[in-house]
């Protein structure tokens, strides 16, 4: 059954935007918690759906200020936040937490928590955060792979002053690129789209399926002039917990790159393709060369069509895959050249 598009509103909105606390953008930080019992009584949501998000689901505030010139006032920065591991640790966005020297969180039931650590990673836009002496609640994870076009999913999160709403859409896209304002904020990029509204404050909440599996970390959309999102992309799960459980582990992550210019296969002309022979429109196909060690391992028209098991859909999926590996690491690649396979070997460099 469709999935209500209606946002579900739970608290009342603070009225006064202008006041530069984050009180006023997202909530108190201790509030009550959403339902005492049945959750479907309380707040009209779907029992299974609404009590796996709601219980996996988090505040974020924090003391570093954003900006909003072009409104007149500036807040203090903050998001939504997911139980990512039941030992404290919450999994959000990296753009959340930047700047932050202090970090509160308010979890279901509603009790303010300072954080004792964090870490992230601006590459991927991926973050985490630590909160002691208490037991999350991590909702199901799902992966990439398992999802198609179509497919009903939901946000839930605490956009623009309106704290643990829900907003419903499908999967409009997979290994999508964004460039906000022309530019590339975040140099790895193989995002879910999605038409549920996001708005700001959602950012670091999960893309959950109908039956509340966690596919994505809502990251940001695209504004209509009423600055509703019309089109939002999450980062897929898989790809935040790859980062996150290194971050947790490490600290830090490094990324590694290839530092050579490529086209998605299905964006140069047939004929081309043909000449080169790519034989199908997926995958990316090599503009540059790339010399290593004196060699030439990479030229022009060398179509890569499948990497680390998977069939590439464009440059932003083939990057994010190497994005997982370290820098320096030597890789194999299979490359078709004028129609003859080959495989060669490239070594990456880091990715800045």
């Amino acid at each position: 059954m469709r999935l209500s598009a209606a946002i579900v509103m739970v608290l009342a909105l603070l009225a006064n935007f202008g006041a530069a606390n984050v009180a006023d953008i997202y909530g108190p930080a201790n509030v009550e918690p959403l339902w005492q019992n049945d959750p479907g009584e309380s707040a009209g949501l779907g029992s299974e759906l609404g009590r796996e998000v709601f219980e996996s689901t988090w505040m974020i505030y924090t003391d570093a200020t954003w900006n909003a010139e072009s409104w007149g006032y500036s807040y203090d920065k903050g998001g939504t936040g997911v139980g990512y591991r039941e030992d404290g640790w919450i999994i959000t966005n990296h753009h959340v937490v930047e700047g932050a020297e202090s970090i509160t969180v308010t979890g279901p039931d509603g009790v303010a928590r300072a954080a004792d650590k964090w870490f992230a990673d601006q590459k991927t836009d991926v973050a985490v955060i630590h909160i002691p002496d208490v037991s999350l609640h991590v909702p199901k994870m799902g992966a990439r792979n398992h999802l198609q076009l179509g497919d009903e999913v939901v946000i839930f999160g605490h956009p623009s002053g309106f704290p643990r709403t829900m907003t419903s859409g499908i999967v409009s896209g997979l290994h999508r690129s964004y460039f906000p304002n022309g530019g590339r904020n975040t140099p790895v990029m193989d995002f879910i789209q999605t038409d549920a509204l996001g708005h700001p404050g959602n950012s670091g909440g999960g893309l959950y399926t109908a039956d509340g599996t966690l596919v994505g970390i809502y990251k940001a959309g695209t504004s209509t002039v009423d600055g509703r999102s019309g089109i939002g992309f999450a980062i897929t799960v898989d790809d935040a917990r790859f980062v996150a459980d290194r971050l947790i582990k490490e600290g830090a992550i490094a990324h590694g790159w290839l530092a050579i210019g490529m086209r998605n296969a299905l964006d140069i002309p047939l004929e081309t393709r043909n000449e080169y022979g790519i034989e199908g429109n997926y995958g990316v196909v090599i503009t540059s060369t790339l010399v290593q060690s004196g060699e030439t391992v990479l030229q022009p028209g060398d179509w890569i069509p499948t990497f680390a098991g998977e069939v590439l859909v464009n440059w932003t999926q083939f990057e994010m895959l190497l994005s997982r590996h370290q820098p320096d690491d030597s890789i194999a690649l299979t490359v078709i050249r004028r129609g003859e396979r080959l495989q060669v070997e490239v070594v990456l460099d880091e990715l800045e």
